[in-house]
């Protein structure tokens, strides 16, 4: 079996001439292009994020994306940075979001993340909530500690504000940047990828 890097590294040149067809007014290599495109998003989405957001939500935005910007992409440069970068900002732009909204993005219980359904096996699952731990304990210890508490112990904004010793604005901020933190993370973690391929 094929890993998501090794299914599409020989299809970005394709991707590349299909978008240059699609500059040119050819309205079948576009259609193509963006039938082409939702699998890598969706793929690239969920082994990264599985549980912490909505695949096809951040999947819609990025073709979204790529249909706003095809425009100006040069087409004698490769596609393959440009499809990353577009992931990394709908990435980036998502948790922005969610952290200007008061709801909670993360799951109550980060070992909810393994039980979600949708076809990902336990060991892809496992691998999930690894990356998802390693990046909260990327933060700064104040985010990482609202984080903690709020989401891995499940206390309320209230219970976790008193235990922290900070007032309840104070920790919901923490939260927020917490998210655009993790945002951040995320983003990095994809650039890495893209490097690799």
């Amino acid at each position: 079996m094929t890993s998501g890097k090794d299914k599409y590294s020989s299809i970005f040149e394709r991707w590349q001439r299909l978008a240059a067809q699609s500059q040119a007014g050819d309205r079948q290599a576009y259609e193509s292009l963006l039938q082409e495109l939702y699998p890598f998003f969706q793929d690239l989405f969920s082994k990264k994020l599985r549980g912490v957001v909505d695949a096809d939500d951040v999947t819609q935005e990025s073709l979204i994306a790529v249909h706003r910007s095809l425009a100006s992409y040069d087409t004698r440069r490769s596609i393959k940075p440009w499809l990353y970068a577009i992931a990394r900002f709908k990435i980036v732009d998502h948790f922005r979001r969610v952290s200007r909204r008061k709801e909670q993005a993360l799951p109550d219980n980060l070992a909810d993340v393994t039980k979600a359904e949708g076809g990902a096996n336990s060991m892809e699952k496992g691998e999930t909530l690894a990356h998802l731990q390693e990046a909260i304990g990327r933060l700064p210890e104040s985010l990482r500690e609202a984080i903690q508490l709020t989401k891995v112990e499940g206390l309320s904004y209230a219970e976790a504000s008193r235990r922290v010793g900070v007032a309840e604005p104070a920790l919901r901020k923490r939260i927020s940047r917490a998210y655009k933190s993790l945002g951040d993370l995320f983003s990095q973690s994809l650039e890495k990828d893209s490097a690799e391929e």
